[in-house]
């Protein structure tokens, strides 16, 4: 057992969470700032470790026509998981097992 290995790891879990905490709590002022750069003309900002830019996502509203084609989808899809975990549950599905890692943080 490496438990070198194991320690580091647990470590490193430990910081990527605090830093998740962490940048969830000053998103909105990055955010902020970068609203305000672009309103000055400003296409970037540039820090230290990189460039900061503001893009932006397309979010589409579709036609009726296509909002009940996806909810025929929808209902297909439920009756296709309905399925599924019947075939889980009578044991007619069959399953592969492979490792992996979970680590809980210790609360303190």
């Amino acid at each position: 057992m490496n438990k070198q290995a194991l320690n580091r790891y647990s470590e490193l879990k430990k910081v990527i969470s605090e830093a998740e905490s962490e940048l969830s709590l000053i998103k909105s002022d990055v955010f902020n700032s970068l609203i305000e750069a672009e309103e000055k003309g400003f296409k970037e900002l540039e820090v230290p470790l990189g460039v900061f830019t503001l893009t932006k996502r397309r979010t589409y509203a579709y036609p009726d026509n296509i909002i009940a084609i996806e909810n025929e989808l929808s209902k297909k899809f439920e009756e296709l998981e309905s399925l599924q975990e019947e075939a889980k549950q009578s044991g007619t599905a069959t399953y592969q097992e492979k490792p992996l890692i979970r680590f809980t943080i210790n609360k303190e």
